[in-house]
């Protein structure tokens, strides 16, 4: 019997032995994957930071553009009434320019009515004899 219980009790420290081997094995396996997984968040969390600065990038990004698109649109607004206000000033100017001209060729009429019929005051002075210093007075009195 003491035999047996020694085969027993060897039986049993090698099934504790396999066990507790098993046992280890198990621990460290569970630690590597541990490590892995604490790795893995780690790279989560650095993954999360990296999207989390190109957020802010393209928040500021987006920021700046809508700011530039707000200068922009308020610049082309200026220039549109500057533009209109340019555009009342010329045609004002215009008709200005247009009435003087129009005035400008009625006198520039008148006088080449008041040359036309001087000659042929002239012409018939001529005509007639009359001396020359007459026809000067005549002409300064028209002048």
């Amino acid at each position: 019997m003491n035999e047996k219980l020694k085969e027993k009790i060897s039986h049993l420290e090698k099934v504790n032995e396999e066990k507790t081997e098993s046992l280890r094995t198990a621990i460290e396996s569970q630690s590597n994957i541990d490590n892995l997984l604490r790795k893995e968040l780690d790279v989560q969390l650095a993954i999360g930071e990296l999207y989390k600065e190109e957020r802010d990038e393209c928040l500021s990004k987006e920021k700046n553009l809508i700011n530039a698109i707000t200068e922009l649109q308020e610049s082309l607004k200026e220039t549109y009434e500057e533009s209109d206000k340019l555009k009342s000033e010329f045609e004002l100017k215009l008709n200005e320019y247009t009435q003087q001209i129009s005035e400008l060729r009625t006198e520039i009429n008148s006088k080449d009515h008041e040359l036309v019929n001087c000659n042929e005051l002239m012409e018939k002075f001529r005509v007639k004899g009359m001396e020359l210093g007459k026809r000067c007075e005549i002409i300064i009195c028209f002048s």
